[in-house]
């Protein structure tokens, strides 16, 4: 990361680490209006200008944008829609915003393990069929297929960003966590601690997920002529 995309990068962080501290100690109108302005404040890290405009960058950059933006939604519509919607007024947005994230990596997917180190996309599939036998329990049959669904949108994502190195798995890793983490608290709540740390624990990797994956966004094009595929790229950066 550059200095000048470090700078913007700071509104986000500022914003970030508001909302963690109101969630932790329950003060909730500061923590909403964190949360609906932090991916707008991710968006100047993303369209910062780029080193290497040429390319895949304005494919790349479209689709991450719009990854975004669909981030925001599902961030937002919740907070106005009654209560028994709001979850899926949720999760659709973010389902669509797994699919753009999951369009603005594929010119990488060859550096992926979709075609190198297959092996692993086992590991991602057993973490995968894990979560959902937590959950489902909880679910019932309409909800319970969107849960499906969507659990297979991340996982493609997740396995697809490795494609840009340690920024994009670490990136699409903590996402997994993160909405696995809301999946046990929405239908499987009687296993979790009653502590607000766990709705910290849940945005900070939220918030830790999505700036992996804007920096991924922006560092894979310049490393482009390097072979690159997960964890194992992470030295060599």
């Amino acid at each position: 990361m550059n200095r000048r995309t470090a700078l913007r990068a700071i509104p986000f962080a500022v914003i970030a680490l508001a909302h963690l501290v109101a969630q932790a100690v329950g003060a909730d109108l500061v923590a909403d209006l964190t949360q609906l302005f932090a991916m707008p404040a991710l968006l100047l890290v993303l369209l910062a200008p780029h080193p290497d405009p040429n390319g895949d960058w304005p494919h790349v950059r479209r689709w991450a944008t719009i990854a975004l933006v669909l981030s925001w939604v599902g961030d937002s519509l919740p907070r106005i829609l009654p209560e028994g919607v709001a979850f899926i007024g949720m999760l659709v947005p973010f389902l669509l915003a797994q699919l753009a994230w999951l369009v603005t990596m594929l010119p990488r997917r060859r550096q992926s393990i979709w075609f190198a180190q297959r092996w692993r996309l086992g590991l991602y599939g057993v973490l995968l069929i894990g979560v959902l036998a937590l959950v489902m329990p909880g679910t019932g049959p309409l909800l319970g297929a969107l849960v499906v669904v969507y659990a297979v949108a991340i996982m493609l994502m997740a396995t697809a960003a490795t494609g840009w190195g340690a920024l994009g798995t670490t990136g699409g890793l903590l996402f997994v966590v993160s909405d696995a983490l809301i999946a046990v608290r929405t239908f499987r709540a009687e296993l979790l601690p009653d502590s607000p740390w766990f709705g910290v624990l849940i945005m900070a990797t939220y918030f830790a997920a999505q700036l992996l994956l804007v920096l991924g966004a922006r560092e894979w094009q310049r490393r482009a002529r390097t072979p690159v595929t997960g964890i194992a790229a992470g030295p060599a950066r």
